[in-house]
């Protein structure tokens, strides 16, 4: 369980019971039938949880301790600087069935492999022992000369999904001066894509970090089924794979910087109404005078 648009946990549900499976009738030699298959006819009952733990975490989100409803420590971790866990402990004396109790939350959005040692970020993966993605950034130089960088400060930086490019700090900041006043939801969205960012600079002469072109998404909107960002959105694919497409065709037109501009801010118009967060655009919570209203 997780804060509301967020990655930071709030507690851990334990079950104790086995998982039960169900046979499947082997259909082979028949046609399958609905009627018959017994797993429509499976009865599901709600159980108890075992035990319910609660996070302890800092001020980056990363779990430090864990307890139980009473209030006792049952988990507990140090880190060293970039995430790799130093010390984790779950003491036989906190709790009868020790061996259970786990945690494989790290930073906001990671989660840790055993096997293989690193941190799942949701694009990519992440090596806690060398502070880098193992895999390259995918906008290149645009995002920094290094090009495995996690961030500049792990004590005061986040990347949740593994592709931020931007820090969340800097489009916030941005957000308020141009709107006037804080952003309300967490997520700034940006309508012409970083990862595409010298192209459209190349095309159309626009700068993707110019936060006229910000939208400030709740999680459902943005990254959270069906948000934007996956293949569930309104467009029936991926905001950035939209985007892609769209500069090949603008590319392909030969225009000058003016005309390309003009047409790629009519596109970014039509997509957002498509997706319903036009509403959302820093220009028109500007316009709406939101901020007086606050």
């Amino acid at each position: 369980m997780y804060e509301k648009d967020s990655f930071v946990p709030l507690a851990q549900a334990v079950y104790a019971e086995e998982i039960e499976l169900h046979q499947t009738p082997d259909w082979a030699d028949k046609p399958y039938s609905l009627q018959r298959d017994p797993l429509w006819r499976v009865t599901k009952t709600a159980k108890d949880f075992k035990d319910f733990w609660f996070y302890h975490c800092d001020h980056l989100g990363t779990p430090q301790e864990m307890t139980d409803h009473t209030g006792v420590v049952i988990w507990k971790a140090q880190y060293k600087a970039w995430g790799e866990c130093k010390v984790e402990q779950a003491k036989s004396d906190f709790f009868e069935n020790s061996e259970i109790i786990s945690n494989n939350i790290r930073f906001q959005g990671q989660y840790f492999d055993g096997e293989t040692g690193l941190h799942y970020n949701r694009y990519c993966y992440y090596s806690p022992y060398v502070g880098r993605f193992i895999s390259k950034d995918p906008i290149g130089l645009l995002g920094g000369s290094n090009i495995y960088a996690y961030a500049p400060n792990p004590v005061g930086w986040v990347d949740q999904l593994g592709l931020a490019k931007t820090p969340t700090r800097t489009l916030q900041k941005n957000w308020k001066n141009y709107v006037g006043c804080k952003h309300t939801n967490l997520d700034i969205h940006h309508g012409f894509p970083e990862e595409y960012a010298e192209r459209f600079k190349n095309i159309a002469g626009i700068d993707v970090n110019n936060p006229q072109y910000y939208y400030n998404l709740p999680k459902e909107k943005h990254t959270k089924s069906p948000g934007i960002h996956t293949n569930s959105s309104r467009t029936g694919q991926n905001w950035n794979k939209t985007w892609g497409g769209i500069l090949n065709q603008v590319e392909a037109m030969n225009l000058s910087q003016a005309e390309s501009k003009e047409i790629l801010e009519q596109r970014l118009r039509a997509l957002a109404r498509k997706e319903r967060i036009g509403k959302h655009n820093a220009t028109a919570v500007k316009g709406a005078n939101f901020c007086q209203l606050q």
